[in-house]
């Protein structure tokens, strides 16, 4: 039996989006600021009020500081099937495949570079290629990615988000020493609360709307200019510095000479740090490579295991010829293709390839499946980590010990079905 892939992968977590060290102050100045009125009365109002006071200026000097982009970090990446458990110093956490709205690798110097998209891009670095291609392939992912990759810039950024709600915070616990000299302190109730409100949505989540970086399958989209170029236009793509600023500077052909965009994308601001925005040249740079055909070209399925493909033929006629093989390999007979005995290493490559044809994942795994429940149970992890569900139950039926072939067909014909269905109607 083939060995199964690696299920740990040293690697560098780039960027790294949590909020466990930045909300605490935010949490307790604004609980500091919602308690003030109900408290201002007591005769420990004014010691609260100077504790407020002085945490206020804290939060409005230091704001910039609290909410810095986090310096990469090494981590132990966990591939399990469907999903990759990013494993740090005291902190863990999942990705799950199909919950990606994108996924790309590049190569980032002497590194491969892997974005994975979730609310914002997730960035890490591993050592080799082979590792890359691992840890895309728990995931479901294929050689050329799919989806989108959207990078939030400027006011839309999350650190800078964060920032201004500090900031809102800061301000709102000023208001208790203004009351203290005012017998009608009551009156700053109001607005203050309305300011802690404020800071709290300011930070939430939301899609980037006016500074954006978004990459996707067409081309590249960025807000400022607002303009949209092909991957096959982009001719230049580098970091400069003007005026001490570094920033991320796209080339596109035109009719007479290129038209540059500048994007706004600087680590100068703090809410980048040159490794991402070397992540973002790099993805940039390769999308451009592959659509003029310069890329790494996709690994084929194996031609003997490519035929195992259903092509026209019946759905039962197919299964039996695959069944014929199968008992051919496992207990002698017809298992071999033209005169060569089909390689185990090129069937389990198919059943884990994101890439290779339905039909030739369900055909490999349905003769794979005769060795025993370990391939079976490899077979399944290569379910789990399949982006279309149906995928997974497909291989979970021809793998199934306790169905008749009979009952595989009626199983597999009743998936196809509605698919069938909805073809006729349109």
């Amino acid at each position: 039996m083939s060995s199964a892939p690696p299920r740990a992968i040293s690697a560098t977590l780039v960027t790294r989006r949590s909020l466990r060290w930045e909300l605490p102050p935010l949490l307790l100045g604004g609980a500091l600021a919602f308690l003030w009125p109900v408290m201002v009365p007591d005769a420990l109002g004014a010691v609260l009020a100077g504790v407020q006071l002085l945490w206020g200026l804290g939060l409005l000097l230091f704001a910039r500081r609290l909410s810095e982009a986090r310096a990469p970090e090494e981590v132990t990446l966990q591939l399990g099937a469907g999903h990759v458990d990013i494993v740090g110093q005291g902190h863990r956490r999942r990705l799950v495949g199909r919950k990606l709205r994108g996924a790309s690798a590049s190569r980032v110097g002497q590194r491969v570079g892997i974005a994975l998209q979730e609310r914002s891009p997730v960035l890490l670095e591993v050592d080799r290629s082979a590792e890359a291609k691992a840890v895309l392939t728990s995931l479901g992912v294929g050689h050329d990615g799919f989806g989108e990759l959207l990078w939030a810039t400027g006011k839309d950024h999350p650190l800078h988000r964060l920032r201004l709600a500090l900031r809102l915070i800061g301000f709102a616990l000023l208001f208790p020493a203004l009351g203290l000299l005012s017998q009608g302190f009551m009156v700053f109730a109001f607005p203050q609360y309305l300011l802690i409100l404020g800071a709290l949505l300011s930070v939430r989540n939301r899609t980037p709307g006016s500074s954006f970086l978004h990459l996707f399958p067409q081309g590249i989209h960025v807000a400022w200019p607002l303009a949209t170029v092909p991957y096959g236009a982009i001719e230049r793509v580098e970091v400069e510095t003007m005026q001490g600023v570094q920033r991320l500077t796209l080339g596109a052909a035109g009719a007479r000479e290129p038209a540059i965009f500048r994007l706004n994308v600087s680590p100068h601001d703090g809410l980048f740090r040159p490794e991402e925005l070397e992540h973002m040249t790099a993805q940039v740079r390769d999308a451009a490579r592959r659509a003029r055909g310069e890329g790494a070209e996709r690994a084929e399925v194996g031609f003997q295991v490519a035929d195992l493909g259903r092509g026209n033929a019946e759905l039962r006629t197919w299964l039996e010829r695959v069944d014929r093989l199968a008992h051919g390999m496992f207990h002698g007979g017809e298992g071999a293709y033209r005169g060569r005995e089909l390689d185990r290493e090129e069937l389990w490559a198919a059943v884990e390839d994101p890439d290779a044809p339905t039909d030739v994942r369900v055909a490999a795994a349905r003769i794979l499946g005769r060795a025993g429940p370990e391939a079976r149970t490899r077979i399944l992890d290569a379910g789990k980590a399949a982006r279309d569900p149906l995928v997974e139950k497909r291989l979970r039926i021809v793998t199934d010990p306790d169905r008749e072939a009979e009952a595989v067909a009626e199983a597999l014909a009743a998936i196809e079905a509605p698919r069938r269905k909805v073809r006729t109607v349109g």
